[in-house]
This record gives C-alpha cells, structure tokens and sequence, in this order.
C-alpha cells in the first residue's frame, strides 16, 4: 500500500518509509507484550492492565470535551481491546493444552511441515480470515 502511496505522489518515499518503520515497530511491540502476556501466567495477569487501559479509554470518552484527550481515547480503547481480544480467542481454542491445539500440533508437525508452499498458503489464508498479521503471529 505505502509503495502504491509512493507511486501515485500521494506520500513522499520519506514519509512512505516512516509508514513502514512504524508499522514494523508496531509488529515487534505487539509481539513482545504477547510475550509478557505469556509469562505472567502466575499470579498477574497482563491481560487485566489492558482491560483497564480500554476502561480508562472509555472514561475519556464519556467524561470530557478536551479535545487532545478525545483523540488519545480511541488509541487506548483499540489497544486495551486488542489484547482482551487475543485472550478470548486463546480461551476459545482452550490453551495449548487443548485437544484442538494438540491435534493441530501433530497435523502441522507430520503432514504439513513437509510441504514449505502448503504453510504459506496456510498462513496467508490465516491472516486473511483474522484481518491481522499481528494477531496472527501471537495467536500462533
């Protein structure tokens, strides 16, 4: 989409290499926090903070006119429910000690795990169903 931008002298290759940057540091951001989320299955739970982010975006929302504070409101909204998202989809499927994920783990290790072309086409059928290749990657 950026190079198409580009093309078109709709954005400038600087700005179009910003766009680029940013969304890459989105990606490695996003996975490092479903790292976090990954860790804290003990007594914290990340997944909490977000649902409080999402709240906080909420409050914003409905209790001020400041005009900076409406525009951040979305953000944290979004980001909060990204997040609480990824948990719900991770108690659908049951975990990875789920019969669903077990199965799946001996289908990708025997039969698809030979096939290189199969796994890309799997993956990009995966992200395109979800809309997310953030998601996506934590979700897998």
């Amino acid at each position: 989409m950026t190079v198409g931008l580009a093309h078109a002298n709709i954005v400038t290759v600087k700005q179009g290499s910003g766009f680029i940057l940013d969304a890459k540091v989105g990606t490695t951001l996003t996975a490092f926090i479903f790292a976090l989320s990954g860790i804290s299955k003990g007594g914290f739970s990340i997944s909490s903070v977000f649902a409080a982010v999402a709240f906080v975006g909420v409050i914003i929302v409905f209790s001020t006119n400041n005009e900076t504070l409406n525009k951040i409101a979305p953000f944290l909204i979004g980001f909060g429910m990204l997040f609480i998202g990824m948990e719900v989809m991770e108690t659908a499927i049951g975990g990875p000690d789920s019969t669903l994920s077990i199965q799946l783990s001996k289908v990708f290790k025997y039969e698809i795990m030979q096939n290189p072309i199969l796994l890309v086409i799997l993956g990009i059928l995966f992200t395109g169903i979800i809309q997310s290749s953030t998601a996506a990657t934590g979700f897998l």
